[in-house]
């Protein structure tokens, strides 16, 4: 029987640690282990899947994730996962982004087709800003600047 390596019992912890975050509402929470998972890819050399780490969690992000520690459904109507009049785009997440853009070589359209794949994978029922919308708000950020 093989046997796991520390960078993939690591990797296992992260993800079960992100389910845990995700089924319990937390997603301030989820989108801080989805960047140690990203961190954890940028050890492993694996810059393209770090890249679509950090889009869904820009993509999140843009979307103001809120930590509602598992309250019931009735409560969820009232307290939202989601509210973006108090989304926070990091800019440092932004230039580390554009540079593994320009570290893989992609224009700014393949960029933004990346974006929008990435996001629209992970958009849930639960957030209200659109994959597009995201982007708009990423591209005005501090942290970003034009793609060839």
């Amino acid at each position: 029987m093989k046997e796991f390596s520390d960078a993939d019992r690591e990797w296992q912890r992260l993800n079960t640690e992100a389910l845990d975050h995700a089924r319990d509402n937390d997603w301030g929470l989820y989108t801080n282990t989805q960047l140690d998972k990203a961190d954890h890819l940028k050890r492993e050399g694996l810059p393209k899947r770090e890249l679509e780490l950090l889009l869904s969690v820009l993509y999140i992000e843009a979307n103001g994730p809120e930590n509602r520690g598992g309250i019931d459904l009735e409560l969820l109507r009232e307290f939202p996962p989601f509210d973006p009049s108090m989304a926070a785009i990091p800019p440092a997440l932004v230039a580390r982004a554009v540079a593994l853009f320009d570290g893989l070589g992609l224009t700014g359209e393949q960029a933004h087709a990346m974006f929008l794949d990435v996001a629209t994978r992970h958009r849930n029922k639960l957030m209200p800003v659109s994959p597009a919308e995201a982007w708009t708000a990423i591209t005005q950020t501090s942290g970003f600047r034009s793609l060839p």
